[in-house]
């Protein structure tokens, strides 16, 4: 449905539960975190409602966020920044943000390997271990502010991401759609009638504590 289908069918939701009304801006925010809460319940780290790659259906759900890059190189030092990754984006799809990795890759050599991550916690540990310290058979990649640190370092291997973006920012006024698939759209209106709940009882706690304050 548009975005526009999705206010109409939020606020006859709302309407029926006897909730105030939102305007069109504060409404799209709802949408847009929203849409957030439903793809991060399906990442590792999240809530781990469902998994993204448990089947087909579920992967489907958010299959417009993920794109596969071509392959990328990394720095003398094993390093790949995130500003190139999504340079690399961009050219796929010019308003896309970049999320994070769902997958990293390397081929060496015509073999192909997955690019484990490695905690930080565990990266001085692995060294040492000889069945889990990084080699050109067992590559492993950490995480910075700014890039991703891939061990050993080979700059003759090219590595494959597969990225999430972030969805679109849903825009009542602008009519901006969500590029989330439509069978997706009632459960995104119905977490953002959750939100908008959780708004309501915090307006009317702050209400309360003033009132109180001022009396």
């Amino acid at each position: 449905m548009t975005v526009t289908e999705m206010k109409s069918w939020f606020n006859i939701l709302q309407d029926k539960y006897g909730s105030t009304y939102y305007t069109d801006g504060e409404i799209s925010q709802f949408f847009q975190r929203a849409q957030i809460e439903f793809i991060s319940k399906m990442l590792p780290g999240g809530r781990m409602v469902e998994n993204l790659e448990l089947s087909q259906d579920s992967i489907s759900k958010i299959s417009p966020l993920i794109y596969e890059l071509p392959f990328q190189n990394m720095s003398s030092t094993g390093v790949v920044t995130k500003a190139n990754l999504q340079s690399a984006l961009t050219v796929l799809n010019n308003t896309a943000l970049l999320w994070r990795p769902l997958s990293i890759g390397w081929v060496l050599n015509g073999q192909y390997r997955p690019v484990k991550f490695v905690r930080h916690n565990d990266r001085w540990e692995f060294a040492v271990n000889f069945f889990k310290k990084p080699s050109l058979t067992n590559p492993k990649v950490r995480e910075t502010y700014n890039s991703y640190i891939v061990e050993p370092t080979n700059i003759g291997a090219q590595l494959y991401f597969t990225l999430l973006k972030y969805p679109n920012k849903v825009d009542i006024a602008g009519a901006v759609n969500s590029d989330l698939p439509d069978f997706t759209h009632d459960e995104i209106v119905s977490i953002a009638l959750e939100l908008t709940g959780i708004a309501s009882r915090d307006t009317a706690l702050a209400q309360l504590l003033q009132l109180k304050n001022n009396g």
